[in-house]
């Protein structure tokens, strides 16, 4: 993926993945779930599609057209001043094109409710905090492409009940579902919030094609386990032999009890691998150590990171600010003119 496309993909997902292209004023139908629920936009769980981001019921938005205006506005802006918050700046005309270029192909289904909704829910964000995707977004334009049919953009797969449909890799529609207990499961998922990314890794057998996949969050308490369903992490003091996952801010420690989850170790702790505080040295005599300050020397190795959250080890040797969140990829590049 060239470094335009890598910050065509971020923009998408601050515009909620929601921009579609000018294809005339398609019509949508009319509300289905009875009417959305109305409150505040506060943010659940952030990142990956299925967050549970609350939704705020707006006035229909008549033409494809005037959402796409509305939509580009609204995501600039928020966009300026997440970057401001960095130290970046841009041109309005910078980010016009940006989000122009997020464009998708015509022939799509738009809902004007969805819409509004997504306008309304969109503008209770400010800054950075935009970048956690309101699910309502994803239902603006819509497609009809079934599940291992080719696609070229995510808008042209056709939703599904529960899940969050994209063009995958291979140019064809794939699906994801979010787990339950005693769900049959391919793999583990984290959401960071931080981020607004999802971090998944695979077990079990790949669907067949035309089938969804099934994760399983640690955000929902679950991994997918042994046996390939979806099981609770296991709480302090229990067992976690046989390749079973312990809860946040746990480690699996072996003892005269087996292998039980503990406490990760405090500063100044003993430690093996992570730490609940600071970070673990790679030495014999590892104990958990402060995060090196941004500008500090980070060389040699370590079981963790040793510049801690929003840092890495740059090339140089030093702690530099991680441009890891989609926002932060962005506006590094935005500051570059790197588009």
């Amino acid at each position: 993926m060239t470094t335009r496309w890598m910050m065509v993909a971020a923009v998408a997902m601050l515009a909620g993945g929601c921009v579609a292209g000018g294809g005339g004023d398609g019509s949508g139908g009319s509300r289905q779930d009875g009417g959305l629920p109305g409150g505040g936009g506060g943010a659940g769980g952030a990142g990956g599609g299925a967050g549970g981001v609350g939704i705020v019921e707006g006035p229909p938005v008549a033409s494809a057209d005037s959402f796409r205006s509305q939509i580009t506005s609204l995501v600039c802006g928020q966009l300026a001043e997440c970057c401001s918050e960095q130290g970046v700046s841009f041109t309005p005309a910078q980010c016009a094109e940006l989000v122009n270029s997020t464009t998708t192909s015509n022939g799509l289904t738009y809902d004007p409710d969805a819409a509004g909704d997504c306008l309304a829910t969109m503008r209770t964000r400010r800054g950075c905090d935009a970048m956690a995707q309101p699910d309502v977004c994803q239902r603006v334009f819509t497609g009809d492409v079934a599940l291992g049919e080719p696609c070229g953009t995510d808008a042209e797969c056709a939703p599904i009940e529960g899940g969050e449909v994209s063009c995958g890799f291979d140019d064809t529609c794939e699906a994801e579902l979010r787990g339950a207990p005693g769900d049959a499961c391919n793999g583990t998922c984290t959401e960071d919030p931080a981020t607004t990314s999802t971090f998944c890794s695979g077990s079990g057998a790949q669907p067949a094609p035309g089938e969804p996949e099934t994760r399983c969050y640690t955000n929902d308490n679950l991994f997918c386990g042994p046996d390939r369903l979806c099981m609770a992490l296991v709480a302090q003091g229990g067992d976690c032999s046989g390749g079973l996952q312990c809860r946040a801010g746990l480690e699996c420690r072996s003892g005269d009890e087996g292998r039980t989850c503990q406490p990760l170790p405090m500063m100044g702790e003993a430690c093996t691998d992570d730490c609940a505080e600071g970070y673990c040295p790679d030495r014999a005599d590892a104990v958990c150590t402060p995060f090196v300050a941004l500008g500090g020397a980070c060389e040699g190795e370590a079981f963790s990171d040793p510049c801690g959250p929003n840092a890495a080890c740059g090339e140089g040797g030093t702690c530099e600010q991680s441009n890891e969140s989609p926002a932060a990829f962005v506006c590094a590049l935005l500051a570059g003119g790197g588009f």
